[in-house]
């Protein structure tokens, strides 16, 4: 479960005849532990809007901590961030996308979108991301590699390169999130940037 707790304020609440009803508030120093997709955050704030149906979140947030549990092991300490979330509930589905996602940490620039679809049919459960980072260093580097690639080529991007500078990083993933191993091609990935000074053992 998401464990939600932050503070909230400024709510509003209305009905009409379609609708049948809604709210919006604005939040502040939630936390929230990832979920079916929701990526877990600390120290974030923003507005919350949505319907029995549907909710929309506007996040932004300084000195936070966000990490993507269906995506990354590491999680990432952001300067400041911001973006935009919506949640799509259904009976027996759940679906989530994040779009205009930019945050700073260091001297690193992140922009990045994603979208996860959760039915209930397990190796119907998908995910799709695409990461931007404009320059980082090994350590930071490291931390954008998805663990849901071959444990091979995981763990090769994650030990083999000993010192370097990445610059212009792209990345792109689009995968179910359970596969069964006839399937195992049912995962696409691409990374592509600038490397400099790299060594690798």
């Amino acid at each position: 479960a998401l464990s939600a707790s932050g503070v909230a304020k400024n709510l509003h609440l209305f009905a009409d005849s379609k609708l049948a009803f809604g709210y919006a508030f604005a939040v502040e120093n939630v936390q929230f532990h990832g979920y079916r997709g929701v990526p877990a955050l600390n120290n974030a704030g923003g507005q919350i809007w949505g319907d029995s149906r549907n909710i929309g979140l506007m996040v932004h947030g300084e000195d936070m901590t966000m990490l993507f549990p269906d995506l990354f092991k590491d999680e990432w300490q952001l300067d400041s961030a911001e973006g935009e979330l919506s949640l799509i509930i259904r009976p027996g589905y759940v679906a989530l996308r994040g779009e205009n996602i930019v945050a700073v940490r260091g001297d690193s620039t992140i922009t990045g979108e994603f979208a996860t679809t959760r039915p209930q049919a397990k190796y119907e459960q998908r995910v799709a991301a695409t990461v931007q980072v404009d320059t980082a260093g090994l350590d930071h580097g490291q931390s954008y590699v998805p663990y849901k690639l071959s444990p091979g080529l995981y763990n090769w991007l994650k030990t083999a390169p000993e010192k370097g500078r990445f610059d212009n990083v792209e990345l792109a993933l689009q995968s179910q999130i359970h596969v069964l191993p006839e399937r195992k091609f049912d995962r696409r990935f691409e990374l592509l940037g600038d490397f400099s000074s790299v060594q690798v053992r």
